[in-house]
């Protein structure tokens, strides 16, 4: 049931990559080192779905350890300009699914700065997972790919 749970949201994740308005790959840590992709599509006037897929390491910083995949999706509100350089930032909340020997089910909230440091394709969140009895802290970069693919 885990493994088709988990096909399930990859396919869901894969197939929506041709209607993302910006793609953007991202890595950083979120259970031990992690690098994947993530999607946004703007919905309801200044509100963004997001969703992704990430590889992690885990806490012992090898891929063959408990719960190798991440999967998220979640609503993104945007708050207000930071600094001097009006970096866009915003709050993220959502499901995260961590999948593997030990799979688990989760909330997740970040806040995400957009054009960090003035460099237009470079955003960085800062955030945390709960599942259930405990949390982990997210910190990672992500690098804009791709930008309006729909037509």
């Amino acid at each position: 049931m885990k493994k088709a749970l988990t096909l399930a949201l990859v396919w869901c994740v894969l197939s929506g990559m041709a209607l993302a308005n910006h793609n953007e790959i991202i890595g950083g840590f979120r259970d031990g080192l992690a690098f994947g992709l993530k999607y946004e599509e703007t919905k309801l006037g200044s509100l963004s779905l997001n969703y992704g897929l990430e590889a992690t390491t885990g806490e012992d910083f090898s891929f063959t350890g408990d719960n190798p995949l991440v999967l998220f999706g979640g609503l993104e509100f945007p708050l207000f300009e930071l600094g001097p350089r009006k970096m866009p930032t915003s709050l993220e909340l959502g499901l995260v699914g961590y999948s593997g020997n030990q799979s688990q089910l989760g909330v997740y909230a970040s806040v995400m700065v957009d054009n960090f440091n003035g460099i237009e394709p470079l955003d960085l969140e800062v955030g945390c997972d709960y599942l259930g009895d405990h949390g982990r802290v997210t910190l990672q970069l992500g690098y804009t790919l791709f930008s309006d693919l729909t037509p």
